[in-house]
Parts: C-alpha cells; structure tokens; sequence
C-alpha cells in the first residue's frame, strides 16, 4: 500500500513540474489582457434639471406645464440618509407622489419635530391619486436618491 500512495506522488509531482512553466507563461499573458480589457466605470449622468429644483428634503416641489390639451403635473422627491437601498426608493417616490397631490391642491404638509430633535415632514392629503407614474429615478454621489412623478389630467 505505501508503495502505492508513493506512485502517486510521484505521479503528481511529475505533472506538477510538467505543467507548472506552462502554466505561469499561459497566465502573464492573461493578466496582462486583463489589465487592458477591465471595463471602465460608467461615465455619471449629469444631475437632471428636475433634480436640481430640491434643495433640501423639505422641500415640496412640483410644477405643470401643458400637454396635448391637457395638462402634465410633475413632482420631486427625495430620499437622503437610508441605507437600505429598496426603502430609499419608497421614500424618494412616495415623496414625489406627496408633492403631486400639492400640485393639485389636495395635500397639506407640516413639519413635526420628534421627541430625539430630528424634524419630519408629514402630508395629510384629501383625495386619491390614480395614473401617476414615477418616470425617472436621479442618484447623486452623495447617494441621495431623487424620483420623479407625472400626472396628466
């Protein structure tokens, strides 16, 4: 049996002196494709105009313009400071769905300040809004996440 497990030894020592020079000038020439082929970062979009209306999460901003006879409201939200990027994305359209409804005059907003200092926007609204779609999401380097709403009545 030990002569055997010897054999095998030798046997694999054989293919790994073998194979080892093989090896080593196959990867240099990998490594060095790797090098020149590692794909470059996507180039950031600019921060888009809507984003740049919000100033500050307390801010409510919205606007309307006309559209084919009708016309399109627009809201901005965002989300700063959550972690969890799933619930930043709730919080950033659900506060672009806010300001629609101050768009329309359904919505009324306060700040309260919590029992830790901190301050919160809250939005007590008077209707329901149907066809409102977020139709674009802005994420700065900072990781401020912006959401955009729009509503054609």
């Amino acid at each position: 049996m030990r002569a055997s497990a010897a054999r095998w030894v030798l046997l694999g020592t054989l293919i790994a002196a073998f194979l080892a020079p093989a090896c080593a000038a196959d990867a240099a020439p990998r490594q060095e494709a790797a090098k020149t082929a590692a794909p470059k970062k996507a180039a950031r979009r600019a921060k888009p105009a809507w984003a740049a209306k919000a100033k500050t999460r307390m801010d409510v901003v919205y606007w309307s313009e006309p559209f084919e006879g009708k016309t399109r409201y627009y809201g901005v939200g965002m989300a700063r400071g959550i972690k969890d990027r799933a619930l930043r994305t709730v919080a950033a359209d659900d506060q672009a769905r806010a300001a629609l409804l101050h768009a329309l005059g359904l919505a009324q907003t306060g700040v309260k300040t919590q029992s830790d200092g901190s301050t919160v926007l809250t939005t007590e609204a008077e209707g329901l809004l149907q066809g409102v779609r977020i139709t674009d999401r802005y994420t700065d380097r900072k990781g401020t996440l912006y959401a955009l709403a729009v509503l054609v009545r």
